[in-house]
């Protein structure tokens, strides 16, 4: 399949603000630098694993959709998921990557996960793609920087849980012809607890304490699920969702 590009609306988050709000919001030392250490950018095959798979070897995750190795396209920068649909055995076959580099636990100020997503189904019932955290140990905790829920139009979710449970939940309304910006400013585990900042085009959206009892390191997800939350039944043709301009950086 032969996807083309539209051009990109990204909006840069300006840095005297997200200092302010780092350090006075949630209360994290002063930043030492923007992208003082970068840990993995971009898309390609040395930075993400595809292997249809996530993270702990599961096809699927509670929806209708198989994860494909195919399904998950690189190129020129960009990460392209498809979403297949199937009219026999599984419905939907679909594209699923996740960072070779972990989020750590500590040893920073705060870490940052940014990227640009294009979600042309936003608001299409059964298209479920997310960019996310993922604990690498025991779930919860999870962060979801953006998840998609086709099952109310238009829509973007930019959720937390912790360990002890209770969902932290902003839903947002977007123009789904646009590429947007998605942000996360996340604190180290310190006393069994981490802040994070959301950032949807440069404006926080969520913003929080997650309990984190472990320190546990995440994995950076991006999966195309269909139907399941986003509810069902989904399209029957194929559909796709792209990933730009990862950046996941210490401070």
């Amino acid at each position: 399949m032969t996807i083309t590009l539209i051009s990109q609306g990204r909006t840069t988050m300006n840095t005297t603000k997200i200092t302010y709000f780092l350090s006075v919001c949630l209360g994290l030392a002063s930043p030492l630098a923007v992208n003082a250490a970068t840990l993995a950018s971009g898309f390609d095959t040395s930075v993400w694993t595809s292997n249809g798979t996530l993270p702990w070897g599961s096809h699927t995750d509670h929806g209708s959709e198989y994860y494909q190795t195919w399904d998950a396209e690189f190129g020129s920068g960009y990460l392209t998921l498809h979403s297949m649909y199937n009219t026999g055995g599984h419905r939907y076959e679909s594209g699923v990557a996740y960072g070779k580099v972990q989020i750590p636990s500590s040893g920073y100020s705060y870490v940052t996960v940014d990227v640009d997503i294009y979600d042309p189904q936003a608001g299409l019932q059964g298209c479920w793609p997310a960019w996310w955290l993922d604990s690498a140990w025991n779930w919860p905790p999870e962060i979801d920087i953006a998840e998609f829920k086709g099952n109310v139009g238009g829509n973007v979710w930019q959720n937390a849980i912790g360990s002890s449970g209770g969902w932290s939940v902003v839903e947002t309304n977007i123009n789904n012809t646009q590429w947007h910006h998605y942000g996360l400013a996340l604190g180290p585990a310190s006393g069994g607890a981490r802040t994070y900042q959301l950032f949807l085009d440069g404006a926080i959206k969520n913003q929080g304490s997650i309990p984190d009892v472990q320190g546990v390191p995440f994995w950076v997800i991006a999966n195309y699920a269909m139907e399941g939350d986003s509810g069902s039944p989904g399209p029957t043709r194929n559909t796709y969702v792209q990933y730009h301009n990862y950046v996941l950086a210490t401070h």
